[in-house]
């Protein structure tokens, strides 16, 4: 829900869900902030960069209005106005936050118009050499999944929920095995493009590394339970 622009259908549920899958069958301890402000989510993250110990795991899953200025990207929180800047935050705080954390491996997944933007920031693919998993869960990486590039993504679609939302809950729901972001991304790509090409838009969803903000690689693990 919003308190100056367009309310959404589906971030709400479709945050919860994925929330219990991330922590009943990957282990994650989930922190839900529904309908949160710009202070919400800064103090959250600026509390995470003291809390989060360098073995920690750290996920980030964004639904929510986005929007792209002369290039920047910028998520809208709870409390954002569409012509006034004073609360969207930008690609580079978001970024700036997750080189702060100590944790060695950190995924954003956006949900969101113009999530692209944030993976355009450092558009290199994701390069999966061939190493053991434990070897990467020791290697410090910071990867972003965007649910399109830099235009309009759907908030419905997908059963109840976004159409990105419905496939990365459907691939999450039924994998067994240690995978990786790319693996999520690759298993999604070609269902959110060609529902999305049904419903009469192009909606691609990206992946990306952020060199500039402490990615190392080569990747984001999800170990299952």
């Amino acid at each position: 829900d919003y308190k100056h622009l367009n309310n959404l259908k589906t971030p709400l549920k479709d945050g919860k869900k994925i929330g219990i899958i991330f922590e009943k069958k990957y282990g994650f301890k989930v922190d839900y902030l529904p309908n949160a402000t710009h202070e919400d989510i800064t103090k959250k993250l600026s509390k995470l960069v003291y809390s989060l110990k360098e073995n920690d795991n750290f996920l980030i899953y964004f639904a929510g209005h986005g929007k792209e200025v002369l290039d920047d990207g910028y998520w809208l929180p709870h409390d954002a106005e569409e012509k006034i800047d004073t609360k969207w935050i930008s690609n580079d705080y978001i970024g700036k936050k997750l080189k702060q954390i100590k944790s060695k491996n950190i995924l954003v997944i956006a949900d969101s118009c113009y999530s692209g933007t944030l993976t355009r920031s450092d558009a290199k693919s994701v390069n999966k050499k061939t190493k053991p998993i434990d070897k990467w869960l020791n290697t410090k990486s910071r990867i972003v999944i965007s649910s399109g590039g830099v235009g309009p993504v759907h908030d419905s679609g997908g059963g109840g929920h976004s159409v990105f939302a419905r496939f990365v809950i459907n691939f999450l729901t039924n994998n067994s095995e240690a995978i990786t972001a790319t693996d999520l991304h690759a298993s999604i790509y070609k269902d959110v493009s060609n529902l999305s090409l049904k419903m009469g838009t192009q909606q691609t969803p990206r992946i990306g590394q952020l060199e500039q903000f402490g990615h190392e690689g080569p990747d984001f693990v999800f170990l299952s339970n």
